[in-house]
């Protein structure tokens, strides 16, 4: 029987784990970037139509912001976007619809372990916004949770305690899903089921592979 005094040191051994495979999982899937201010990415919506993706980086009074810029094939802009910060981060994400479509998921500085998501789909002619989340956390991942081949973006949002200091609230990993016109908040998701995903996933992309 573990003593009562361990049981905090395995809960934060649990949690360290966890984010170390989140970290893990997340190196296979980085997008493009060009420079350290400067992105640009490919960007296939669908099978027939190529797209780059460009963050153009912005001096703001000594802050670096980005203009989201893409563009086709022939180099003619479809879409410029202000975020009113620094662009983190680029992912295409396949969704299982029919015919199978990427979406554009950005992620936007928006105030202390906060993000700002916004979601792009690119119609037949222009290159839209289809979602704006103001999410309370800087830990965004995305992985295949059911095994159909398809990720979904999961989030590790830390549950506030009172009277605990903040390295010892608890994190809650929060799904969120495509509903065939925007990206929702689905609910909280097991730890069980996070675990046994992150375990399969690290058979198949060991650390260093």
């Amino acid at each position: 029987m573990s003593s009562p005094r361990l049981a905090p040191l395995s809960r934060t051994l649990t949690l360290i784990g966890l984010a170390l495979a989140l970290t893990c999982l997340s190196a296979h899937a980085q997008p493009r970037q060009a420079s350290l201010a400067q992105w640009q990415m490919p960007w296939e919506p669908t099978d027939q139509r190529r797209l780059v993706v460009h963050g153009d980086a912005q001096d703001e009074d000594g802050f670096t912001a980005h203009i989201l810029r893409v563009t086709d094939a022939a180099g003619k802009t479809l879409l410029t976007f202000d975020g009113q910060g620094r662009l983190l981060d680029m992912t295409a994400l396949e969704f299982h619809v029919e015919p199978l479509e990427t979406l554009l998921v950005t992620h936007w500085t928006a105030g202390l372990s906060t993000t700002r998501v916004i979601v792009f789909r690119a119609t037949a002619s222009a290159v839209v916004s289809v979602a704006d989340l103001i999410i309370a956390s800087d830990d965004i991942q995305f992985f295949d949770l059911d095994g159909d081949g398809f990720r979904e973006m999961v989030v590790g949002e830390r549950r506030r305690l009172q009277g605990r200091p903040q390295h010892e609230w608890p994190i809650d990993w929060i799904l969120y899903r495509w509903n065939g016109s925007t990206l929702v908040r689905a609910g909280r998701l097991p730890a069980p089921r996070l675990t046994s995903t992150l375990r399969q996933a690290l058979r198949l992309h060991p650390r260093g592979k």
